[in-house]
């Protein structure tokens, strides 16, 4: 049993459940937890209230956690925003670029994104029309590589945008390595990089690549739900503005005008969702205490053995097969993929089914429903058996049965 699942309170209330969608969402460890509350219960004022050494802390555990998120992937925490999600902070970045853009020039991302960043590019091109550009493998069942990225840009390139870890197949692209790439092609082009699932697994280091932006969520990484971020590289940050603004954002305002701060704070209209930041405070010291590529690699072997069961299964045909991911998708012939996660949650195994929101992955996989096990640092063989154990013994029609 992997030693850091005794941090989760989640198994002692659930003891009978198997959790296998952490890349919908992580479950929490207690120090999140417990974080959480310290907030609520003893700290609860507001950020913007620096005038007692009291309401001081709370702002000291925000710039804290802004330190901490710029260390994870070794940046400057000036150019720390954040955000209610990974979501939010795509949509924000791509309001915030439309100045930058004019009609026909281009906008390149890849056939297997998360619908968050697809659809925030997919109403710029309405609003200026611009291209939308997709980087796609020519290799049958294969998702894009870097290669395929860089071999879409055009003198019209604008923005690359893409996820160096997907949601659905798993596959990583080094995000570093191609930023930099991307730059020596054409230097003027805005790298944004959703490294939402990525970082949940794996540090980055923004400060030795020529990304511009990065965003992530809490929640993929033991932290809470609606607390996400936005960095943004400085020389970009000072070029651009946020088009959601208010409170805290500004240091003048008249009848007719408004001035906003300088740097990460005019992103930060409003008060944030400061519980959750005392969360992700928790988290990131967590994360700063685990061996992360021993347990990786863990689950890489978990994930091999899972796939090599699975393919003995009659019915069964795994679509991301021999890769190292946390995650391996797979169908059962001539069944719903819905209809056998729901058989399997009736069995007490929790899955995904349908595609995850990365909605252009079935031209990759050529199919459009699949079940999704994704799995976590908690995750353990005996998780695995059990979801193997009921795969084995499952005959067609049984998830009918579940139904009724």
């Amino acid at each position: 049993m992997s030693n850091i699942r005794k941090d989760f309170e989640w198994f002692n209330q659930n003891p009978n459940m198997v959790y296998l969608d952490s890349a919908a969402t992580s479950l929490k460890p207690k120090q999140v937890i417990l974080k959480t509350s310290e907030y609520i219960n003893n700290d609860c004022t507001n950020p913007h209230n620096t005038d007692s050494l009291f309401s001081y802390k709370v702002y000291s555990v925000i710039e804290e956690t802004r330190k901490l998120l710029a260390q994870y992937i070794n940046g400057n925490y000036k150019e720390i925003i954040f955000t209610p999600s990974a979501t939010f902070s795509l949509n924000m970045i791509a309001d915030s670029l439309e100045e930058y853009l004019n009609a026909n020039d281009e906008v390149l991302i890849t056939n297997a994104e998360h619908a968050s960043n697809i659809l925030p590019w997919l109403k710029l091109k309405e609003r200026k029309n611009i291209k939308l550009i997709f980087a796609d493998s020519k290799i049958k069942n294969i998702s894009p590589e870097e290669h395929d990225i860089l071999n879409k840009i055009t003198n019209r390139t604008k923005i690359v945008s893409f996820a160096n870890g997907t949601n659905l197949i798993g596959t990583k692209i080094d995000a570093e390595k191609l930023s930099k790439l991307i730059k020596e092609k054409k230097s003027d082009v805005i790298v944004i990089v959703d490294a939402t699932q990525y970082l949940s697994h794996s540090k980055m280091d923004v400060k030795n690549s020529s990304i511009d932006v990065v965003v992530g969520s809490a929640h993929k990484m033991f932290g809470p739900t609606g607390i996400g971020f936005m960095y943004v590289k400085e020389s970009l940050l000072n070029k651009i503005n946020s088009q959601v603004v208010g409170g805290g954002m500004n240091h003048v305002i008249t009848r007719d005008h408004f001035e906003a701060n300088d740097g990460f704070s005019k992103f930060e209209a409003g008060t944030p969702n400061v519980a959750g930041i005392y969360g992700w405070n928790a988290a990131l010291k967590y994360y700063n205490q685990l061996d992360l590529c021993n347990l990786r690699d863990n689950i890489y072997k978990l994930k091999k053995y899972l796939d090599d069961n699975l393919s003995e299964i009659k019915g069964i045909k795994i679509y991301n097969k021999g890769i190292d991911s946390f995650i391996t998708i797979f169908s059962y012939e001539n069944v719903f993929s819905q209809d056998l996660a729901g058989f399997l949650g009736s069995k007490n195994i929790i899955v995904r089914s349908g595609l995850s929101c990365a909605k252009l992955t079935y031209e990759i996989i050529n199919y459009e429903h699949v079940v999704r096990v994704s799995m976590h640092f908690y995750t353990t063989k005996e998780d695995i058996d059990k979801l193997l154990n009921v795969l084995k013994n499952y005959k067609k029609g049984d998830e009918i049965d579940a139904i009724i």
